[in-house]
């Protein structure tokens, strides 16, 4: 298994509970995949360096995950197709 890391930003409109039910959601799937979800960490919420979909913040949240590669490309599709998620981009820390 490799080390990733998963950046993605929420909307900043979300209730508190909204964020946590939303990190815990893709946490879930992350793990029914067969990954192991090492830390979540939540940088709050934070000024975008230019506005998505009309927004000037977002609520960063980063997720280190140990998962095979083709894990990723449910991670990718699961982030891009939620409303709730601005942006998300996929790192891979080691080879």
């Amino acid at each position: 298994m490799r080390g990733y890391e998963v950046v993605y930003i929420l909307d900043p409109g979300l209730a508190d509970d909204a964020v946590q039910e939303a990190v815990q959601r893709f946490q879930g799937t992350v793990e029914a995949q067969g990954a192991t979800v090492e830390e979540v960490t939540q940088w709050g919420r934070r000024r975008l360096a230019y506005p998505i979909a009309h927004k000037t913040d977002g609520v960063y949240i980063l997720m280190r995950v140990k998962a095979e590669p083709p894990v990723l490309t449910e991670i990718n599709r699961v982030l891009g197709l939620d409303d709730q998620v601005l942006r998300h981009r996929v790192f891979c820390t080691e080879r």
